[in-house]
């Protein structure tokens, strides 16, 4: 008995248990999944303690110690869904203005943003938004995600461009975190100039980096910058980008979205993750590569702005990581269903099934810094973990975003199940 593993909790019943490996032992699809079938899962005080074979875990852990098993009905198990870029903390409408300007008036998002419109749209509704309404809305939005099996998020400022705008938006982004078991990791975005800045660029970097920075920094882990035509060039973004990082801030970086911009081969080598890439050349492609830059990218914002898709398999051939996300925002992908987005990286880019889950789990722990915490199922990571009711893993990228039943397990407790929030 000596021998056995302590566990206090055992997950049986899985039909397909997808581990995601690091490493996968070879590159069929079964090789990337870390695909185990007839599966249970041991854990003990939140972290993974043996997983395999059913028959395995019920040999291995001493039964004296469990306290609780969950039946996972047969369904599939894989480590919690993550999306690591949302821009979860500003106000969620308004922008019906831009839709109708692209739909109907053969618009685009460059022009409208430029006009006035678009973003700073979001940053004039934010700003005048009380906080409990925007607090409201945030729990929704993660109530959203986590009905599609989510249990990470990134979540990001940028729609107030002032210090204590951002240090509200960061905060917000705290109290959702405190009071949801949501994990959201925030950032400080440096998202475009204000308007009544445009003729001092020079004058509002000297702002963020010596103003917004110190304010925001106690509840930021993250920087990102928009690095665009529309926004800050890339000598600025490298800017703002050192002075993160310098303050120990994980750096991120919009690139390449509204127009070619050379905007991944300025940063790749400043940032751990890029975003967007509809417009990356060979060249930012071939950095990505040499400076092991993860990706980062959009099907549902290539989708509702009728934009290029990311070369997604152009990636994958040259061995570049990059993860799935929704880009949630109010203008350029209003979706909340990293499922959807799966079904538009199938449907769209022509992704294989196996990379597409790999890249809604592992790729974006990566982007994030968390993969030797969560994003695999392996011993001694968290029991961060998604139960489907499914029978065939491939179901998740296949409903066009029609969730099946979900149950969310956070650090070894159940969050989420029979469609809503446990509390």
């Amino acid at each position: 008995m000596s021998s056995q593993t302590n566990a206090d909790l055992i997950i049986f019943n899985i039909k397909q248990l997808l581990t995601v490996p690091h490493k996968p032992s070879g590159e069929e699809e079964n090789d990337l999944l870390g695909l185990v079938e007839g599966a249970a899962i041991a854990l003990s005080e939140g972290r993974i303690v043996f997983l395999g074979k059913e028959e395995e875990v019920r040999a291995q852990v001493n039964p004296s110690l469990i306290k609780l098993e969950i039946d996972a009905g047969g369904g599939v198990v894989t480590p919690c869904l993550m999306d690591c870029h949302t821009h979860l903390s500003g106000f969620p409408y308004g922008r019906a203005d831009d839709f109708t300007a692209r739909v109907y008036k053969d618009s685009d998002y460059a022009n409208i943003a430029r006009k006035g419109g678009g973003i700073l749209t979001t940053v004039r509704e934010t700003r005048a938004c009380p906080e409990e309404r925007l607090l409201s809305y945030g729990k929704r939005i993660l109530n959203e995600f986590m009905r599609h099996g989510v249990g990470t998020i990134e979540g990001k400022s940028g729609y107030s461009l002032d210090a204590s705008g951002e240090l509200r938006q960061l905060k917000l982004l705290d109290q959702l975190d405190k009071s949801h078991p949501m994990s959201i990791f925030p950032t400080y975005l440096a998202h475009m100039v204000p308007p009544e800045k445009k003729e001092q660029r020079e004058s509002y970097l000297t702002y963020i980096i010596h103003e917004i920075l110190p304010q925001v920094l106690p509840f930021a882990r993250g920087i990102d910058v928009f690095c665009d035509p529309i926004a800050f060039n890339r000598e600025e973004s490298l800017q703002i980008l050192k002075a993160g990082t310098e303050k120990g801030l994980l750096a991120s970086a919009h690139v390449d979205q509204t127009a070619p911009f050379q905007a991944v081969e300025a940063l790749a080598s400043s940032a751990t993750s890029l975003s967007h890439l509809e417009n990356i050349s060979e060249e930012g492609i071939a950095q990505m590569k040499a400076q092991n830059t993860v990706g980062i990218v959009f099907p549902s914002c290539s989708f509702h702005l009728d934009l290029p898709f990311a070369p997604a398999n152009r990636l994958l051939r040259e061995g570049i990581d990059f993860a799935l996300s929704t880009d949630w925002n109010p203008g350029s992908s209003p979706c909340s269903s990293l499922l959807f987005v799966a079904y538009l990286a199938a449907k769209k880019m022509k992704m294989p099934p196996a990379q597409i889950i790999r890249s809604l789990t592992l790729h974006p722990a990566r982007a994030l810094g968390l993969d030797q915490e969560i994003g695999h199922l392996g011993l001694g990571y968290k029991a961060d973990l998604s139960i489907f009711q499914l029978d065939d893993w491939r179901d998740l990228i296949t409903q066009c975003s029609n969730p099946p039943g979900v149950t969310v397990i956070k650090n070894g407790k159940t969050v989420w199940a029979n469609d809503c929030l446990l509390k």
